[in-house]
């Protein structure tokens, strides 16, 4: 079996584990079109004879002027409602679109090491959800898993996105800080004389840690790239460089996020016991990198018919780390390898990874 096909059967195996692990509880199913709509239910009319004026933000700050985050409303919003189930729901719903992201990824032959947030794309996603029309709104609701068919061509039903963002920062708010911690930024860049939607900048600063809207001149698009990566750079405690290129003069909006997971060994490694050794990229190369050494006694899952092996490793007392590798005799990550960073009490896929070169 090549690495390829061989990477493929493992990620297969991570898919099954995943839904096993959020498939398992015992609850009475609910669409979630009802968890995360509004209060009062209504079919919204696309083409509105008497359509409500957008509240819009203008003027947006110029990107010159601050590299401060956005300022927040003062006032805490209500809490939610049920919120352990809409946590339980919403993380099948990341979980779901997240992995079939990441397999799409994986399955591509030019593809090195990957990593991807679930809850960093479903949180994105629902923020640009929260900028778009009626019409647009739809096909972002099929997407998300969280549609209510019309049967009338004239109107559509609409979630409220800033709930479901809400209920993201509830899962976020498990992780078990200062130990564990999963910090958002995002972005916005628009045309200077753009008006920005009020609900998608207040979407931004729900979903978010920090959020920067700015305002950016595209007429000179070599001088506004250098600009935007360079604020982005900034702004991210220098994590980010160089993220946009090929911006026109007909460029009128970027949209960036970040997600930073930083996380402890419950038992944690020791330093004196690390050591060089070959990780092998395929069989006729291998670079030096230092492994970690670790004796204990974890939980494990062999699979024959999958010729893989998962092994989870604790973080914090809610988060933990599944690995996945093919088969061998001993658990050694010494071989490219899949990896998920899980949030134990929603079962929230919070990062995936497919580690071909750990020196990229």
């Amino acid at each position: 079996m090549d690495l390829q096909k061989k990477m493929n059967v493992v990620l297969l195996a991570l898919l099954i584990v995943s839904y096993l692990a959020t498939g398992g509880t015992n609850r009475v199913y609910v669409h979630p079109f009802y968890l995360f709509s509004f209060e009062n239910i209504s079919c919204e009319v696309i083409q509105s004879k008497d359509p409500k004026p957008l509240e819009t933000i203008h003027p947006v700050t110029r990107l010159q002027d601050s590299t401060e985050p956005d300022p927040r409303p003062s006032t805490r919003p209500k809490t939610l409602k049920n919120l352990s189930q809409r946590t339980a729901v919403l993380a099948e719903l990341q979980n779901s679109l997240g992995l079939r992201m990441f397999e799409k990824l994986s399955c591509r032959k030019d593809t090195g090491n990957i990593l991807l947030s679930p809850f960093n794309a479903f949180g994105s996603l629902v923020t640009l959800y929260l900028g778009a029309s009626k019409k647009t709104a739809i096909p972002y609701q099929q997407l998300l898993g969280v549609n209510w068919e019309s049967d009338r061509a004239d109107c559509v039903y609409l979630i409220d996105g800033h709930t479901v963002l809400r209920t993201l920062q509830a899962i976020n708010s498990l992780i078990d800080g200062p130990w564990d911690e999963l910090r958002t930024l995002v972005w916005t860049f628009v045309s200077s004389d753009a008006n920005l939607s009020k609900d998608y900048v207040r979407g931004m600063q729900d979903f978010s840690d920090a959020s920067f809207v700015r305002a950016v001149n595209f007429s000179q698009p070599e001088e506004a790239e250098a600009q935007v990566n360079s604020f982005i750079h900034n702004t991210s405690d220098s994590k980010m460089e160089n993220l946009f290129t090929a911006l026109s003069p007909s460029t009128n909006l970027l949209f960036a996020s970040s997600v930073h997971f930083k996380g402890s060994w419950r038992t944690a490694f020791q330093p004196e016991k690390t050591n060089i050794q070959d990780f092998r990229i395929d069989k006729k190369s291998s670079v030096k990198v230092p492994f970690m050494i670790h004796t204990g006694d974890y939980m494990h899952l062999d699979d024959p018919g999958r010729k893989c092996s998962i092994v989870k490793l604790s973080l914090s007392k809610r988060t933990y780390m599944l690995l996945v590798l093919p088969h061998v005799e001993a658990f050694t990550v010494n071989r490219p390898f899949f990896f998920a960073i899980i949030e134990g009490t929603s079962n929230a896929i919070l990062l995936l990874g497919k580690i071909l070169n750990p020196t990229i």
